[in-house]
């Protein structure tokens, strides 16, 4: 190997263990914050008695599993809708031509541009007066609403890619629309809908704006704004929301673990032409 690429190939080698500092060092320093008593939490070392004292107390001072619980049927109950109605509506673009479909292909970007705070009165008056405020229903609603015109111009991609040929040829053999679908489109679409399924898992996992406003009593109050709700009015218990938080990420850590295989081939499908 001559030195030019031995100079290249430290640098490549370098930028990656910098990435893998800036990416896994919080979680790494947090995971270890979860584990130190209160006194030394600002501490910069491992803990000198490591306990899961802070979790036992999170789960016994707060309904953190509640929380969890709700922000987990929110976030998995909207990528089922978000995710099928999505690919559905997107599908039908890359195939069907319709008056005004390209209209409506763009309308849906035009609403997916549109800041979140400017549409919060106007459905928070609308829930409030059908009842839906205050309930995981809402929330579930409200992130399906923000999360489709999102899936339906991420699977756009993935559909277009798929020749037409292969449907064609499908139905010659007697394939229905609907085996087609379950039988052509969705096994090669796997990759993008995995992929769009993890952003919408963590886009309403996340999502706290609506979920501060719409949710305000235990019922339906999910995770981000539960740790909000942790910091009290004098001080910061920087041991306990540090625990909290770790709770906070695993659920994330372990959906993307699941679909790990098809992540990868999802992001850099459509990449390379040939």
């Amino acid at each position: 190997m001559r030195r030019r690429e031995k100079w290249q190939l430290g640098l490549v080698y370098l930028g990656l263990i910098v990435a893998v500092i800036f990416f896994v060092g919080p979680l790494v320093y947090l995971f270890i914050t979860s584990l130190k008593p209160a006194v030394e939490v600002f501490d910069f070392s491992l803990p000198s008695s490591p306990s899961l004292r802070n979790y036992r107390a999170i789960v016994n001072e707060y309904p953190v599993l509640v929380y969890l619980c709700n922000s987990s049927i929110v976030s998995l109950t909207t990528c089922v809708l978000g995710v099928g109605l999505g690919a559905l509506a997107s599908y039908a673009f890359t195939r069907y031509r319709f008056r005004f479909s390209h209209t409506m292909h763009y309308s849906a970007l035009v609403l997916r541009m549109l800041p979140g705070m400017a549409l919060l009165i106007p459905f928070y008056l609308l829930f409030s007066k059908y009842g839906l405020v205050d309930t995981k229903f809402g929330l579930i609603l409200s992130n399906t609403a923000f999360n489709l015109p999102f899936v339906m111009w991420t699977l756009h991609g993935f559909f277009r890619e798929i020749p037409i040929e292969l449907e064609e040829a499908a139905k010659i053999d007697g394939c229905s629309r609907l085996g087609v679908l379950k039988h052509i489109i969705w096994p090669l679409a796997i990759p993008g809908i995995a992929v769009t399924t993890i952003f919408v898992f963590i886009n309403s996992w996340n999502e706290f704006d609506f979920a501060v406003v719409l949710a305000s009593t235990d019922v339906a109050k999910t995770m981000p704004v539960a740790l909000a709700g942790m910091m009290p009015e004098y001080g910061i218990n920087w041991d306990h929301l540090s625990a909290a938080g770790m709770l906070y990420i695993v659920p994330t850590l372990i959906l993307t673990f699941i679909v790990q295989r098809h992540l990868v081939q999802g992001l850099t499908a459509g990449a390379v032409k040939g």
